[in-house]
This record gives structure tokens, sequence and C-alpha cells, in this order.
């Protein structure tokens, strides 16, 4: 929505916006069925190969989409949604540690983005023991301030606070 509402202030075109281009290739990647967007993103510029990762991960060929996802951060290293995805992978095929050190980066570069902080917050969760869920409060104190809506949020933090035996009001306020 961010980057919606900074491509709306610019007075580029929006074939010349190059952050529109990859917001548009990320929607189409996860709302498409993967083969459509395979044919349609065949060249090798940075939304396309970001539409495959997603394409890629959503047919379950892990293997290259995390090759996909290593060519595009070496092509842009601070590109935080890139980061972001890795994490997203590394989460969901049990690979927590490497999930956490993906989340941290993608938070490093774009610490305003509730959705990068609520996602680190989980996996440090997951991975458990009382310094995780002490960072996962911070992250989490962060996302439930910036959307008091957030009951995943919500939820997360209360398990943060149980990690870390935070049961009584007094330490939790």
């Amino acid at each position: 929505v961010a980057e919606l509402e900074r491509f709306l202030k610019s007075p580029k075109p929006v074939h010349q916006d190059p952050s529109f281009d990859l917001m548009r290739a990320k929607l189409y990647g996860f709302l498409e069925p993967p083969e459509k967007t395979l044919k349609y993103y065949q060249k090798e510029t940075v939304p396309g190969l970001y539409a495959r990762a997603i394409a890629y991960y959503r047919k379950n060929d892990f293997k290259k989409a995390f090759g996909v996802l290593d060519d595009l951060i070496l092509k842009e290293p601070n590109n935080p949604y890139f980061y972001e995805l890795k994490g997203q992978l590394f989460f969901e095929t049990g690979g927590l540690k490497e999930a956490a050190e993906n989340y941290q980066k993608a938070f490093e570069l774009k610490s305003d983005s509730g959705l990068i902080a609520l996602s680190y917050a989980q996996v440090l969760l997951e991975i458990g023991g009382k310094e995780n869920a002490s960072k996962a409060e911070e992250l989490l104190h962060y996302v439930v301030q910036d959307d008091m809506d957030s009951t995943f949020g919500w939820q997360l933090l209360a398990k943060a606070y149980h990690a870390q035996k935070k049961s009584d009001r007094k330490s939790v306020v």
C-alpha cells in the first residue's frame, strides 16, 4: 500500500516505474496460476525473475525458487522483498534458522514494514528461547502499534509474553 501511495505521488508513468513493475509481478505471481506466470514472465528482467521465483515456489519447486531468489539478491542486494520471500520459503520448508536470517535482513532494509516484522517475529517464536521471544516482543509492539486490529500480531505478542513468563499485568504494560 505504501509503495502504491508513493507511486501515485510520482510523476513517472506506470511503464517507467520499476517498483510498480515489481509490485505487479508479485501480484501476478501469487494470484495467477504458476504455469501462466511462467509463460507470461519469460524475460530475465528483475520483475520477471521475481514473478518466476514466486511461480516456482507455488509449484513447490523450491530448488528453482531458491536459485532464482539467489540470482535476484545478487542483482539487487538491498531489495528487502527478495529476502522476505526467501525467508517465507525457508519458513515453509522447515529452515527456521535460515528463515530468521532472511527476515532479519529484510527487516534491516525495510524496518517500517509491519508485515516483515510480523513474519520475522513469528519465525523467532517458532525457533524458541527467551532471547528470541524478547526480540519478537519488540517487533510485535511495533506491529500492533501500527495496526491495532492485527489479531495475528496480538496473538503472537501473547505468545512472546508467555515464552518470557510475563503473565502478570505489571510485566506486560
